[in-house]
């Protein structure tokens, strides 16, 4: 694409693929055969917060100064459970029993 053009009226979005003058735009519609697509948010992939471990919530607490400002009360509100086990993703039960 070379151009792109934004009409809220029609609901869509037109576009080129090269600057020539005499070229026309083409169409893309964000409304499926006469219904607007309005489900466009994720579905959640949990129903609640996952805790994380008290010693890894100290660690994110400890690196607040090298962040955003604007993020510090993210990190902050994490909930912590003592017991909470970190999972990796691609760890065999094998190396889990070994460490």
């Amino acid at each position: 694409m070379r151009r792109l053009r934004y009409d809220k009226n029609i609901k869509g979005v037109s576009y080129k693929t090269s600057l020539a003058p005499d070229e026309s735009f083409k169409s893309v519609m964000f409304a499926k055969r006469g219904k607007l697509n309005e489900t466009l948010l994720p579905k959640l992939a949990y129903l609640k917060s996952n805790p994380i471990r008290e010693e890894k919530k100290q660690h994110l607490i400890d690196i607040l100064p090298y962040i955003s400002e604007s993020l510090w009360d993210f990190y902050r509100n994490f909930k912590t459970e003592k017991d909470t086990v970190d999972t990796y993703p691609n760890v065999s039960s094998s190396e889990d029993d070994e460490n």
